[in-house]
């Protein structure tokens, strides 16, 4: 809501108050006197000249005349949900005559700020700082005089922080949490799935609260956006685990499977020796590296029981890497809340 305090003085108004009683003041109506024309330059609405309606005007002998003309407009507003919902906004609303140049008509501001009486605490936004510009608009050759009220808003982010912000950061361990659950157990590709639905349900949660625009993205939209990722490759890997572990006896380990295992392994830290045999599609027995010999069927279950310690492995490297990638953009992003926080 508006509520500006528009003064000027008008020569054809002035009386001599010992003339009439000593009376200093009158109240006239809107269509009794001259009005100026001005606009709310920056309206989402349609531009209209303001009006008080059937207000009353204060006129003084002096010819001081005092408009007060309350209303509610909506305002274009540039958004940066950057640090979304630790934000800062500022939010202007602009004045200017309608078909009335400089030489016309001029206004000033009558103040460097806003005056707060009739401010009424939001639980949403708190006004940090207010100010008033003036500027000159060209248009046609011809200079408008401008008026710009500023008003710098903070979010107040506690609702935001409980109802999306730890939600979210205590969910993004849950993605590596899947890699534990042994194939056996028959959930491992449910839970990962389960873990996906509920990281986009946040996703939809949070995008219902912010503004919409593509000025600038959100660290919280893209650290979520990140953790919808890395849930749909643990579902995709929960599933191709499991089918790596029921593979038949005798399947050959292919040299791609083998080079990421071994840096898995390595970028767990962990120096072990892989044991894996390779198929070599001989039907009959194989030699060891003593010169023995082994029969098909012994073959069969070290290749077998070779699988299953292939899939155990990659459970606990994908789990140390999912994991140290949740922590690092975790720690990432309060950081950022912290620092634009205390920047405000």
């Amino acid at each position: 809501m508006e509520f500006a305090l528009k003064e000027w003085i008008d020569d054809r108004l002035k009386w001599n108050k010992d003339d009439f009683d000593g009376t200093y003041e009158i109240l006239l109506s809107e269509s009794d006197i001259w009005l100026p024309e001005l606009v709310v330059g920056n309206s989402m609405n349609d531009i209209a000249p303001i009006s008080g309606g059937s207000l009353q005007i204060k006129v003084t002998s002096e010819g001081h005349v005092e408009w007060e003309p309350p209303g509610v407009y909506d305002t274009k507003c540039y958004v940066d949900v950057t640090y979304y919902p630790f934000d800062v906004q500022i939010c202007p609303l602009s004045f200017t005559t309608w078909g009335q140049d400089e030489r016309i008509f001029t206004i000033r501001e009558a103040a460097d700020n806003i005056r707060m009486e009739n401010y009424e605490r939001n639980g949403e936004w708190d006004v940090i700082q207010t100010s008033v510009h003036r500027s000159l608009k060209v248009e046609r050759h011809e200079t408008y005089s401008v008026i710009e009220f500023r008003i710098k808003l903070r979010r107040r982010p506690l609702y935001f922080v409980i109802t999306v912000i730890i939600p979210v950061i205590l969910t993004s361990p849950l993605t590596a949490v899947a890699y534990l659950l042994p194939v056996e157990s028959g959930e491992k590709s449910t839970y990962s799935l389960t873990v996906l639905v509920f990281i986009a349900v946040l996703l939809v949660t949070m995008s219902g609260h912010m503004p919409t625009t593509s000025d600038s993205v959100s660290v919280l939209g893209t650290y979520i956006c990140i953790m919808l990722i890395m849930s749909t490759m643990t579902a995709m890997m929960s599933v191709a685990l499991v089918r790596m572990y029921h593979r038949p006896p005798g399947y050959p380990v292919s040299k791609l499977l083998r080079t990421i295992l071994r840096l898995l392994l390595y970028i767990k830290c962990e120096n072990k020796v892989l044991t894996i045999e390779e198929d070599d599609r001989k039907d009959n027995k194989e030699e060891d590296a003593t010169g023995a010999q082994k029969t098909t069927s012994s073959k069969t279950n070290d290749t077998t029981e070779d699988w299953k310690n292939i899939t155990a492995q990659l459970d606990s490297a994908l789990f140390c890497l999912s994991m140290a990638v949740s922590l690092i953009i975790t720690i990432i992003l309060i950081i950022l809340f912290i620092v634009a926080s205390c920047s405000t």
